[in-house]
């Protein structure tokens, strides 16, 4: 069965067409992008401006000094490294306007075409997890749209299909008011880990405990203080694991 819009077009040919302008305006703004590197040009020279107190990164305030000392003194040898051991990238952004430049220079600090990919390729700072808000009433009614025993919502526009077996009660929704906290992530030492640390579920498990515990309503997990950008897809699986069994879900 085909599901329809309140158009009446069928849901898999607006969904297409979505997709389709979507496909096209990413590929109009790379070319225009394209377009604007060759008209102005960032030239190699740049890096010999760099002064050891020069800003590289606005949002937390990181100078060059600092990315040097990360990357030479303590071996940074990636952008999750860098951004655990200075910080840089962590800030508001999320690496949008210093990224590309902070992997050039930590890049030609080990070597030039040398270095590890992560720093040798200047658009590793670009390639970010795709996000899209999400408000707390609809994390709140999530599990009616995936609980096969509840009776199918009526949206605007759709027909309700006929049934003569009875409706299953529908849950009561997740209450999701009250104090909900964005919690920090702790980190252990571990000489295998990029920057030589890895995230220290234990604790966390203990902090978000803890945080109920004293009468917060709830835990938000892979939050913006800044870890959520440097772990892997692995590690903010099992971070957000974490919050929920330690919270009882």
């Amino acid at each position: 069965m085909t599901s329809a819009s309140p158009t009446g077009t069928p849901a898999s040919i607006t969904a297409s067409a979505a997709l389709a302008a979507l496909v096209a305006r990413v590929r109009a703004t790379r070319r225009f992008a394209a377009l604007l590197a060759d008209a102005h040009p960032v030239r190699d020279g740049w890096r010999s401006w760099l002064a050891e107190d020069t800003v590289v990164c606005r949002c937390e305030e990181v100078t060059y000094g600092q990315v040097r000392e990360a990357v030479v003194g303590r071996g940074a040898e990636g952008m999750r490294a860098l951004k655990l051991t200075c910080r840089v990238g962590l800030g508001a952004c999320q690496g949008r306007v210093c990224g590309r430049n902070v992997a050039e220079l930590a890049g030609a600090l080990l070597g030039g075409p040398g270095a590890p990919p992560g720093l040798a390729d200047p658009h590793a700072a670009d390639r970010r997890p795709i996000a899209q808000p999400v408000r707390l009433g609809d994390l709140a009614a999530f599990h009616e749209e995936t609980d096969p025993t509840a009776p199918p919502r009526r949206r605007k526009g759709s027909v309700m299909p006929r049934s003569t077996a009875p409706s299953a009660p529908t849950a009561p929704p997740t209450n999701l008011t009250g104090l909900i906290v964005a919690t920090a992530l702790p980190y252990a030492d571990d000489p295998t880990a990029p920057a030589g640390l890895r995230p220290d579920l234990d604790r966390y498990a203990e902090h978000c405990r803890w945080l109920v515990a004293n009468g917060v309503h709830g835990v938000g997990p892979n939050g913006s203080l800044g870890e959520y950008s440097s772990l892997t897809d692995a590690e903010r699986r099992a971070v957000a694991r974490t919050a929920v069994e330690a919270v009882g879900g």
